[in-house]
């Protein structure tokens, strides 16, 4: 094992205890310090101080679930942190022991034979908040968007097939005077933008249905989901712009980029960091998100795994 690491300690996570071992490199067989601890704002303090006085300086917790999360934060800037994947971390099968977990976690760290998951600097994080937040409510309008088809399916309307957006301009004057009890066909196709390629003919063919006065309620509630999360959205953008504006040169040059767009830029680099410094190579960045594709080699012969 090596000498480099000093004393270092491994905890094991749970949700409400967290089990410590401390080793040294100059006799990691022997547990120099051992402790349990509750994962409390004061528990934390107590198990921060526990490592002072044993002489920590690394730490190396296993990706459990979100619980590591709060034992990062309470331990970051005083210790060098290490966040194990839980597949370099995995015990023996059936042996299963919390003292016994930690204590691995421990060893594999002095041995440099952990799997290391990126946990970007505090900064980073809160822009990866905003981003996330964006990027959860937009999937959020994605499914009410679907919803909604399938509402207006049941109603007989055919609305998408004649407007490529439902939620666009001309779709959402629509689906109001749907909701606003307005049935008649032409009432409903005069709504439209002017430079819809639908035919007011096509669109009052489409627009023959029968909604019920369930369905308009429905309806009704999904378009205020909707506009409420675009409003939150819009909100989040604002201040993600703002937390990034530090950063600007560096999304002008992603924008550069074909396909790259301001929000796009701001995305990655809530994701990665500015400069990418977490990734030795581009293909080691290109791996972390997902975008290499498999190769196999079987008696001489390579096959390469196309990209989903």
């Amino acid at each position: 094992m090596s000498s480099m690491h000093g004393t270092v300690a491994g905890i094991d996570v749970h949700k409400k205890m967290l089990v410590v071992v401390i080793l040294r490199s100059a006799n990691p067989e022997v547990d120099y310090a051992t402790g349990r601890f509750g994962t409390t704002h004061y528990a934390l303090e107590q198990l921060a101080a526990f490592l002072r006085q044993h002489g920590v300086t690394e730490v190396a917790m296993e990706s459990t679930a979100q619980y590591w999360r709060g034992v990062w934060m309470a331990l970051e800037g005083e210790f060098q942190l290490t966040l194990a994947q839980a597949r370099s971390t995995r015990a023996v099968r059936g042996r299963k022991r919390d003292l016994a977990d930690a204590r691995r976690i421990a060893r594999r760290l002095l041995s440099d034979d952990l799997t290391v998951s990126y946990v970007p600097p505090p900064e980073q994080r809160e822009w990866r908040l905003l981003s996330r937040a964006r990027v959860a409510m937009q999937e959020s309008v994605s499914r009410l968007h679907s919803q909604i088809e399938v509402l207006l399916e049941q109603a007989q309307i055919k609305l998408s097939s004649v407007v490529s957006d439902i939620l666009g301009l001309s779709g959402r004057r629509i689906l109001h005077a749907l909701v606003d009890g307005i049935s008649d066909p032409e009432q409903l196709a005069a709504l439209a933008h002017h430079r819809l390629r639908a035919s007011k003919e096509e669109l009052s063919d489409a627009l023959w249905g029968r909604m019920t006065s369930s369905q308009r309620l429905v309806l009704k509630f999904y378009l205020e989901q909707i506009e409420q999360t675009e409003k939150h959205m819009a909100e989040l953008e604002k201040s993600l712009a703002a937390a990034l504006s530090a950063e600007q040169d560096t999304i002008v040059r992603l924008c550069g980029h074909p396909g790259i767009s301001t929000l796009s830029a701001q995305q990655i680099i809530a994701e990665v960091g500015p400069h990418a410094a977490a990734f030795a190579s581009p293909g080691q960045l290109a791996s972390w998100v997902g975008i290499c594709p498999g190769s196999h080699e079987s008696a001489g012969v390579i096959n390469q795994r196309p990209l989903p």
